[in-house]
């Protein structure tokens, strides 16, 4: 968008002053152009730009008001974007991601050790199913009993919409544990010096990249993987555990989601969470999908002093600030300790190789205590 903001400033230097209208709307016209080219799904960055060309030229009252009136989606590309969405879903949706429950356990319980913002975050999402920029500004929660949670402030709601506050069912969680959670997210927003409209586009990569270590198999079959991820993982597992009697999949997503009427439901019914209760075919066919996924960061199995057995996750390569980076560290070593497992110099190194279900499948190897072991600090093995 620099580019179009250049060109822009270039026209507007060469243009008569005072600005009239009808150079204010040609040149509006000719920087939208230039947007629609320079992006593929320009609208995306159309408040920005709106914002930015107010910021940009404060004196230019004219190019304010034709940014405002011009600078947005056209009928023809809303009906268009519409299309392509319904498209992508039914693609996604030809091949439904399956994965089992036990793994999605696994990954819960990876996040809660993690203890990391980033991680908390995708924590509530995956238990109550809200968007991030719900966890992150408009919403607040509050108990609504053990396991039910009341959400108010829900976004992409217009000014029409009746639904206002929501109650459902959050799962992998209790209600004093999410709204610890929840309070700890806030509290690190409040203290962070930028507003979370500069906070949301900082950790959006790091979110994507966890994502994708999360659900390979999404991943694998081709599929994006992102916040909307999380809902439908919710969904999947929230309606085995709390749907009503007789209620239907559609009816449920849409009553825990917030939405007025069902045709946004199928962008969340790509992912299904099975249960070892269910058929052997969809279990199959979940271990088949994992399987086929050459990333996949699993667990492998270390043998504590005692003798017995442990899985242990690998810590992958992540996108992280020092003061994080340590923080991590701190956790995976005090989880270990948990697990009655001695945080070697070996187990250490194997951890924080980025392992792929290859390597690590059918693996189980001793704690080996190597004579450079002696006075070894686990805490300083990354620094």
């Amino acid at each position: 968008m620099e580019d179009c903001l250049l060109k822009l400033r270039d026209e507007v230097d060469e243009t008569d002053d005072p600005l009239s209208a009808i150079d204010a709307e040609r040149l509006i016209t000719d920087f939208k152009q230039n947007l629609d080219k320079a992006y593929k799904r320009p609208y995306q960055m159309y408040p920005k730009a709106r914002v930015r060309i107010c910021n940009d030229f404060p004196d230019k009252i004219p190019l304010h008001f034709y940014a405002e009136k011009l600078v947005r989606m056209t009928s023809e590309q809303f009906h268009r974007e519409k299309q392509a969405q319904r498209e992508r879903v039914e693609e996604r949706n030809a091949r439904m991601t399956v994965m089992r429950y036990s793994f999605v356990l696994a990954r819960v319980a990876w996040l809660k050790s993690n203890d990391l913002f980033i991680d908390n975050v995708t924590l509530l999402m995956l238990a109550c199913g809200a968007r991030r920029v719900e966890i992150l500004e408009t919403s607040e929660f509050e108990a609504a009993g053990v396991v039910m949670i009341r959400q108010k402030g829900l976004s992409k709601k217009t000014a029409e919409c009746k639904i206002n506050a929501i109650t459902k069912p959050i799962i992998f969680m209790d209600t004093t544990e999410f709204m610890e959670r929840f309070s700890m997210v806030r509290k690190f927003i409040k203290s962070n010096p930028m507003d979370t409209r500069n906070l949301v586009p900082s950790f959006d990569r790091r979110l994507e990249k966890l994502a994708k270590q999360l659900w390979p198999q999404i991943v694998n079959n081709g599929h994006h993987v992102g916040t909307h991820t999380c809902r439908a993982i919710y969904v999947s597992v929230a309606f085995r555990l709390y749907a009503r009697p007789d209620e239907s999949l559609m009816s449920f997503v849409s009553r825990v989601l917030g939405h007025e009427n069902l045709s946004s439901v199928p962008h969340y019914l790509h992912t299904e969470v099975v249960m070892s209760s269910e058929s052997p075919e969809k279990l199959l066919e979940a271990d088949i999908q994992l399987s086929e996924c050459p990333d996949a960061i699993l667990p492998f199995k270390w043998k504590r002093l005692d003798g017995t057995e442990v899985e242990i996750m690998p810590i992958p390569k992540r996108y992280l600030d020092p003061a994080d980076r340590k923080r991590l560290r701190a956790n995976r070593v005090a989880e270990l300790c948990k697990n009655g497992v001695e945080p070697s110099r070996m187990l250490l190194k194997r951890m924080h190789t980025q392992n792929s279900h290859k390597r690590n499948r059918d693996q189980s190897l001793e704690v080996t205590k190597f004579d450079s072991d002696d006075g070894f600090d686990p805490s300083s093995f990354f620094d």
